[in-house]
């Protein structure tokens, strides 16, 4: 979709879940065939020139590019803004273009369970927490309530001690 609107700048976050790696913006800017400027701390666009600064062990690089551009952006990139009400409202009025894979002019036979790269072999229910250390304290206070702690402890420590050896 995107390159079939034009754009100039296509901005993404480097927090996903390729392990902040930067994967997004590269395999997005391959796809659109425009350069790519990853990790960006700070953007300046000039007429049809884009400089960004990137954080290294050093200080700062500064990478620059021409536009059409992908740039992938650290969480230190701005102060976040959240969108008002009115905000909000109006932009469920907008339009959503909806595209077929003919209209992104993806082959339909590249995507799908039958070009999948992973398999689901199977999947089962997490099985229920254990209790943990604090239970077997709590349990054997209870057991001993009138009894001082020093009292308490050896029980503790077999109760400890069970759960170890299972």
């Amino acid at each position: 979709m995107l390159g079939t609107i034009g754009v100039d700048l296509v901005v993404v976050g480097a927090e996903s879940t390729d392990a902040r790696m930067g994967a997004m913006a590269a395999m997005l800017a391959e796809r659109l065939g425009v350069p790519q400027l990853s990790l960006a701390s700070k953007v300046d666009i000039d007429g049809s020139a884009v400089c960004i600064h990137r954080q290294s062990e050093d200080g700062f690089y500064k990478v620059e590019g021409l536009l059409p551009a992908v740039i992938g952006v650290v969480e230190k990139i701005n102060e976040p803004r959240y969108p008002s009400f009115k905000g909000i409202m109006a932009a469920k009025k907008k339009p959503v273009a909806t595209m077929s894979l003919a209209d992104a002019g993806i082959d339909p036979m590249l995507v799908g369970l039958a070009n999948a790269a992973t398999e689901v072999v199977g999947f089962a229910a997490r099985p229920p927490r254990q209790q943990g250390f604090r239970g077997a304290y709590l349990r054997a206070g209870r057991l001993q309530r009138r009894r001082r702690p020093f009292q308490v402890v050896p029980q503790l420590l077999e109760e400890i001690g069970k759960r170890a050896g299972s």
